[in-house]
């Protein structure tokens, strides 16, 4: 996957993931164990589909990022909890920048590549539209504290699906202290959350 110079690539590697599987469960490996591992070959997917998208932006002149960035793994991959049918949860932070910013639209774009890459290698785009190619998971730290915000003064039921999905991200890409940043920030609000 890390030597993976194109979707066609990273689809060969990933269809190798049932064949693991496999022989995973004939050594009577505990069925968590294996979730475990297509959970981390699903974040090297996103973190190699990440890598790609930023270098073809910068390939075709969109320029490095224009700020601090991390890409986050959501859901079940977050947990370690995926299996074979895994869809696309994923997200992106950014250290500034509001909605429709030059850095929110430079983050759009690596959302959409990314999206695109990890469809062609064999993992589908999330039909809950959890995605960083879409606004409502993407934005800049104070964006993500507001929206965090929100999903806690409420009760719900896509607000509570979102804090199930958000809650156990895993950072795959970019800077991870922005990251954990963010989950210690989400973790700290909860804690006082009754809702």
């Amino acid at each position: 996957i890390d030597e993976a110079a194109t979707p066609g690539q990273l689809a060969a590697a990933w269809a190798m993931l049932p064949a693991v599987a496999e022989a995973l469960i004939g050594e009577e490996i505990d069925a968590r164990q294996i979730a475990g591992v297509v959970s981390e070959e699903l974040r090297a997917m996103t973190r190699r589909a990440a890598h790609l998208a930023e270098a073809a932006m910068s390939g075709a002149g969109r320029g490095a990022a224009p700020c601090a960035y991390a890409v986050l793994v959501l859901g079940s991959g977050g947990r370690s909890e995926s299996l074979l049918a895994a869809d696309q949860d994923n997200a992106i932070v950014f250290s500034h920048g509001d909605p429709g910013s030059p850095e929110d639209l430079w983050f759009a774009e690596l959302g959409d590549r990314m999206a695109a890459i990890l469809d062609q290698a064999g993992i589908p785009l999330c039909k809950g539209g959890v995605m960083a190619k879409n606004p409502q998971w993407r934005g800049s730290v104070d964006t993500w504290q507001g929206r965090i915000d929100e999903w806690l003064s409420r009760s719900r039921p896509q607000d509570l699906l979102n804090v199930d999905i958000f809650y156990d991200l895993r950072p795959v890409a970019g800077e991870a202290d922005l990251a954990r940043r963010l989950h210690a920030f989400a973790f700290e609000r909860a804690h006082g959350a009754s809702a």
